[in-house]
C-alpha cells in the first residue's frame, strides 16, 4: 500500500454498511457503520498518489447469487400432421365400413390410417394423440368393413335357398322350358294362342320371348355345372367366361319386351330410380342403387326418363316387361352386380341400362 496514501475511513470492500479506516501505513482494523443520511464526503487524495488498493482477491466484488432464472416463453411444440392425416382417413374409412354396399371399399382409407397412424407415433417431438386415435379408426374400419361384406356377401345365398325352395312345387326348371308341350302342360294358367310365335312360358313371370328364353336356359344349365361339387376354380371361370359369349351373341346385348317381376325398387339421395327385375330363380337385370357404383355406367333412371312416370307406383313383386341394354366390364361382354366371381356364375344380378319398363 503506497505511503502517500492518506489515513483515514474508507468503504469495506465486504460490506457496503461498514467503513474501514487506514492509518496511513496499513489497515487497522477499526470498522464503523456508514453515516446516514449524511454522506461522509471523502477527502480528495493528490492526483499523483494512487488509491489503496486490497488485494485482488480481497476487493473483489461480491458475486450476487441468483436465485431464479427468469421465466422463458413457453417453446410451441409442433403438429403431428401425420397423426391429423391419419385420424381423418380413419373416420372416413369407418364411414364406408358401415354402409352396406360400400363396405368393401373401407380399407381403401383404413390400410393408409394405420400406416400413418403408426408413422405418427413413431415420429418424435410432437403429440401423438391423434396418431394413436387415427391408428385405432384404422383398425376397427378395416374390422367393420369386413364383418359387414362378408354378411352381405352370405346374405345371397340364405334368400336364394328360401326362394327356390318356396318356388319349387309351381315354377318349371328353365331347362326345360325350350320345349312347347312341357311347358304348357307344368304352367296350365299360361295358354299360347294358335297365332302366336313360338315363346317359353316363364310361369311366374309371363311369356317369354325367344331370346330370353334363351338366355335363361343358357344361364341356368351354367349354374347347374357350377353348382357340381367336382368342378375346379379353373373350370368355374371358363363355364362364366363361356357363359357371358354365349348371352351376349344370343342378344346381341340387347333385351327388347321382355318380362319379368320386381324384386327390388326405389330412389338415390338425388331421386333417380333404381329397379331390379328378376326374370327367373337366382336371376336378375338390375341398375346400379347409388352414385358410386352408377358414377360411369349411368343406370339409374331419372326423372326425366319418358317411363319414370310409370316405376313410380309400382312394387315389388309386380309382373313387368321391359327393355334396355347390357353393359360391358373390362373381363366380360357384360357386366354383373356380384362382388365376387362365385356369385355372378350362380346368382348372376346383370347391370342394363333400362329404355323402358311398364306393367306386365
Amino acid at each position: 500500500m503506497p505511503d502517500e496514501q492518506p489515513s483515514g475511513w474508507y468503504p469495506n470492500p465486504f460490506d457496503a454498511t461498514e467503513e474501514l479506516f487506514w492509518d496511513g501505513r496499513a489497515w487497522t482494523g477499526e470498522k464503523r457503520p456508514v453515516p446516514q443520511p449524511v454522506e461522509e464526503v471523502l477527502p480528495t487524495p493528490p492526483k499523483t498518489a494512487a488509491a489503496p488498493v486490497a488485494p485482488a482477491a480481497a476487493i473483489a466484488a461480491p458475486t450476487v447469487a441468483i436465485d431464479q432464472a427468469p421465466p422463458t416463453a413457453p417453446v410451441a411444440r409442433s403438429k403431428n400432421t401425420l397423426g391429423l392425416v391419419a385420424l381423418i382417413l380413419g373416420i372416413v374409412g369407418l364411414v364406408f365400413g358401415i354402409i352396406p354396399g360400400l363396405s368393401f371399399l373401407a380399407w381403401i382409407f383404413a390400410l393408409p390410417a394405420i400406416g400413418l397412424g403408426i408413422a405418427g407415433l413413431v415420429k418424435k417431438g410432437v403429440p401423438h394423440g391423434r396418431a394413436l386415435a387415427g391408428l385405432i379408426e384404422g383398425a376397427v374400419a378395416m374390422i367393420v368393413g369386413i364383418i359387414i361384406s362378408s354378411v352381405i356377401l352370405a346374405s345371397p345365398s340364405v334368400t336364394d335357398a328360401s326362394d327356390d325352395s318356396a318356388a319349387a312345387p309351381t315354377t318349371t326348371h328353365v331347362t326345360s322350358t325350350a320345349s312347347p308341350s312341357t311347358s304348357t302342360a307344368s304352367t296350365p294358367t299360361v295358354t299360347p294362342t294358335p297365332t302366336a310365335k313360338p315363346k317359353t312360358s316363364g310361369s311366374a313371370y309371363g311369356v317369354y320371348p325367344a331370346a330370353e328364353a334363351q338366355f335363361v336356359s343358357i344361364t341356368a344349365k351354367t349354374e347347374k355345372a357350377l353348382d357340381a361339387p367336382d368342378t375346379t376354380d379353373l373350370q368355374r371361370a371358363t363355364l362364366v367366361s363361356s357363359r357371358d359369349a354365349q348371352l351376349c351373341k344370343v342378344t346381341a346385348r340387347r333385351a327388347t319386351n321382355w318380362v319379368g317381376k320386381i324384386s327390388d325398387i326405389g330412389a338415390n339421395g338425388d331421386g333417380y330410380a333404381y329397379v331390379e327385375v328378376e326374370i327367373a330363380p337366382t336371376m336378375n337385370v338390375q341398375t346400379w342403387n347409388n352414385d358410386f357404383s352408377d358414377a360411369i355406367d349411368n343406370t339409374l333412371i331419372k326423372p326425366s326418363a319418358p317411363f319414370f312416370s310409370t316405376l313410380v307406383p309400382m312394387k315389388v313383386g309386380q309382373k313387368v316387361v321391359f327393355s334396355g341394354t347390357f353393359l360391358t366390364s373390362s373381363k366380360s361382354c357384360l357386366e354383373g352386380a356380384n362382388i365376387t366371381q362365385t356369385f355372378y356364375g350362380i346368382d348372376p344380378n346383370f347391370i342394363l341400362r333400362f329404355s323402358a319398363v311398364r306393367a306386365g
